[in-house]
């Protein structure tokens, strides 16, 4: 997941895109990028630290979560 600034560019909301973002999205200058409603959300921290914390505990605990699937 990647977190993005929201900046104002001539009195318009403007997003930059890091230089790795674009390379993996494989855009330049000029390219179009097409909004899918839904994909952009607004940055919560709380949730994001939570999502952090339960990709942690996945990671350490992966045996465990797989036994109890079984």
């Amino acid at each position: 997941m990647t977190t993005l600034r929201v900046t104002m560019i001539d009195d318009k909301p403007a997003v930059f895109l890091p230089s790795d973002l674009a390379a993996r999205l494989g855009v330049a200058e000029g390219s179009e990028i097409v909004f899918d409603e839904g994909v952009l959300r607004p940055s919560d921290s709380l949730a994001d630290d939570q999502l952090a914390m339960m990709k942690d505990v996945m990671v350490r605990r992966r045996e465990t979560l797989r036994r109890l699937a079984e």
